[in-house]
């Protein structure tokens, strides 16, 4: 799974090969995004050889696939 944190800190993830914007699951029309205090930031994972990110949101995890990062296009 390919991960994308947008310019405007929405979380979009890749389905069907095009990034789709995610909503919160608690709001039908509020997007998910880093404005929430339970959006966590990219943590980098490594076991043994295999290295990904992953991203803590509400009360889940989303892993990147191995290999993979999450992409952040917010300024920093």
């Amino acid at each position: 799974m390919n991960i994308k944190i947008n310019k405007l800190g929405n979380l979009e993830i890749e389905r069907a090969g095009k990034f789709k914007v995610q909503y919160c699951p608690h709001s039908a029309t509020m997007l998910c995004g880093d404005w929430c205090p339970l959006f966590g930031e990219p943590q980098p994972i490594k076991d043994g050889k295999k290295k990904w990110e992953m991203l803590n949101i509400c009360r889940r995890v989303i892993p990147t696939d191995t290999g993979k990062k999450i992409i952040d296009e917010r300024k920093k």
